[in-house]
């Protein structure tokens, strides 16, 4: 049971590790940033502009990306519409062929039924039932 416990504070040490880690890289570039030899205001326009840049490339790449999702689902759209009409027809083909199976299955438990009957009639006469 102990030893249990004490993966769980080793695990949990370690997340804490690399948060605090993480959280050491970030606010050492933003004091890197800020503290850097230029003036604040040259930093804070430099910072602008790689926004703004970061920003106009994202907008590009999910434009493209929304042009490849629609030109996949205008391709995919008539392919997915022609199996589900081959499904709807394999679907009535198979209702349709079932009937005949259905009917056969009906009269052999009819036949199988009478038979029992007769069977217990006429080597269980006078019997009492259970």
């Amino acid at each position: 049971m102990r030893k249990k416990m004490k993966n769980k504070e080793e695990k949990h040490s370690g997340s804490k590790f690399f948060k605090g880690v993480f959280w050491g890289v970030l606010a050492g570039t933003v004091l890197g940033i800020l503290y850097a030899p230029e003036e604040g205001k040259k930093t804070r326009k430099k910072i602008k502009i790689l926004s703004d840049e970061a920003t106009v490339e994202g907008k590009k790449v999910v434009r493209k990306a929304k042009t490849k999702v629609e030109k996949f689902k205008e391709e995919a759209e008539p392919i997915v519409e022609q199996y589900k009409e081959k499904l709807s027809e394999i679907a009535e083909t198979i209702d349709k062929e079932s009937i005949p199976v259905r009917d056969a299955l009906e009269d052999a438990v009819d036949s199988v039924s009478d038979g029992a009957k007769r069977v217990s009639k006429k080597y269980f006469k006078g019997t009492k039932k259970r």
